[in-house]
């Protein structure tokens, strides 16, 4: 499963998450953290020997991806399923604007 930056694919991934535990002490027998299964959808937008970079947001400005948003990573050794979904981002309807702080529309 490869993709590139300038056209990167999306799918849904099912893979295992590695839980986090609470802050503080706890008996050694209760200690255990395990893996929790997880759905995550997401354009991959880097692949790497070990890993995918994953970004749930793209912002596409003139047929370019100039943002990424909620980006995260999935270890290959942890997934299990992925679905591709095909879909154009460069379909000049689905063009976004970026606006300042102020409401102005950049160019």
């Amino acid at each position: 499963m490869i993709s590139s930056k300038d056209n990167p694919r999306f799918g849904i991934f099912y893979w295992l998450d590695p839980m986090e535990d609470v802050i503080g002490w706890k008996e050694l027998k209760d200690s255990s953290i395990s893996l929790a299964p997880a759905f995550s959808t997401g354009w991959i937008i880097e692949e790497h020997e070990t890993y995918w970079v994953v970004a749930a947001d793209l912002i596409v400005l003139k047929g370019e991806i100039t943002d990424t948003g909620r980006r995260q990573s999935i270890y290959k050794s942890s997934y299990t399923k992925f679905k591709e979904i095909k879909f154009n981002i460069y379909d000049p309807q689905m063009e976004t604007t970026k606006t300042c702080q102020c409401g102005k529309k950049l160019k």
